[in-house]
């Protein structure tokens, strides 16, 4: 499932809390349910951006400590009774203050989210293989989720005719690497994923068992695997069981996807550069987008303009993480680099200058 612009995913920002409280009155069962739900979401945001063993090194945050760190929110769905209070919240955390927490704690962390990562959902059941097919189930629970509180947003493609031609179920469940490159050439790719979910019957129980196996990158190797079992009771519907196993086997594969990136980008305090660019403009337009996206790398702390011409502006960035880190973020945001090699006249020493655009659109 696509976002809205509404609903984009956002690093400081957790979708979807639901909270339930019951009280002596509604309106302390509100009191109560808003800060409940304001610390769950806490917790999910620290769990998106820190490595899982770094989640025990925070402190504990009390109600007012927790308010502190919250920028914003909104409730939806509210209902209420005499004395039960349900609603949905959506919760924004202030950048500057979880920073400064971590920054005080020397935890590192992941700012940047990935670029969108596409996904094709193939299901095992009953000796039978489904991608494109209108009986995929875990096709279909997959296009229900929106991954916005992850740092890796998922894509599902459509089941269009074109995509069933170049890859069937099949193809993508054996790995074939020339099928996949095929699809791949197509949708313009240069990663994807291949979810496999093998159904298995407990002839016991008479339920299923999910055997989950993860296919990553344009050569289809087999890069995780897992066993999952509901847990769901034996007296469960057989479809809720299914829907119950399809939705771990959603958060296995995110779990794994969110922490291949975290490492990739992660934070590391102490680590901290200055750069000098060079950026081609084409025009006042480009030049004030150039700055707007620029203030919106999650890496880049400030930066300064030294020189602007027509065609071009030399800056200086100063930035968190390393410079790979930096470059990888701002790929993200639509640049491209490129390095021009050059020495000085008397100097056996060639010195780079790096020169970066502004490719394409915010993704």
């Amino acid at each position: 499932m696509s976002a809205t612009p509404e609903r984009e995913a956002r690093i400081y920002t957790i979708y979807d809390t639901m909270v339930d409280q019951t009280s002596r009155t509604v309106n302390e069962a509100r009191r109560v349910a808003l800060l409940n739900g304001q610390r769950e979401a806490l917790q999910k945001l620290f769990e998106k951006i820190l490595r899982p063993e770094d989640l025990t090194k925070l402190p504990y945050f009390d109600d007012r400590q927790v308010r502190e760190l919250i920028s914003g929110f909104e409730i939806m769905n509210e209902r209420n009774s005499s004395v039960r209070y349900i609603a949905t919240l959506t919760v924004h955390f202030s950048r500057e203050k979880i920073y400064d927490i971590l920054a005080l704690l020397q935890i590192p962390f992941a700012e940047s989210l990935s670029s969108p990562v596409t996904i094709l959902p193939v299901l095992e059941k009953d000796g039978s293989y489904f991608l494109w097919e209108k009986d995929n189930g875990w096709k279909a629970h997959w296009e229900q989720f929106e991954g916005l509180n992850n740092l890796v947003p998922p894509v599902v493609p459509p089941s269009d005719i074109s995509s069933q031609l170049l890859i069937n179920s099949w193809q993508a469940y054996d790995g074939l690497e020339v099928k996949i490159r095929d699809y791949a050439r197509k949708e313009h790719l240069d990663d994807l994923v291949i979810a496999i979910a093998s159904l298995e019957r407990d002839l016991v129980s008479d339920h299923y068992r999910l055997a989950l196996s993860l296919r990553q990158g344009l050569g289809g190797q087999i890069v995780y695997k897992n066993n999952l079992s509901s847990e769901l009771g034996e007296d469960a519907l057989p479809q809720d069981v299914l829907n119950d196993l399809y939705e771990r086997a959603v958060n296995a594969t995110m779990i794994y996807l969110d922490n291949q990136w975290r490492e990739k980008v992660l934070v590391q305090f102490g680590v901290a550069s200055r750069v000098k660019v060079t950026v081609r403009i084409s025009g006042l337009e480009d030049w004030v987008k150039i700055q707007e996206r620029l203030r919106s790398v999650s890496l880049i702390r400030d930066f300064t303009v030294d020189s602007l011409a027509l065609d071009h502006a030399s800056l200086t960035i100063d930035h968190s993480g390393d410079l790979n880190q930096l470059f990888l973020t701002m790929t993200q945001q639509g640049f491209s680099f490129e390095t021009y090699w050059k020495t000085p006249q008397e100097s056996l020493r060639a010195t780079g200058e790096i020169y970066i655009t502004l490719e394409r659109g915010q993704p």
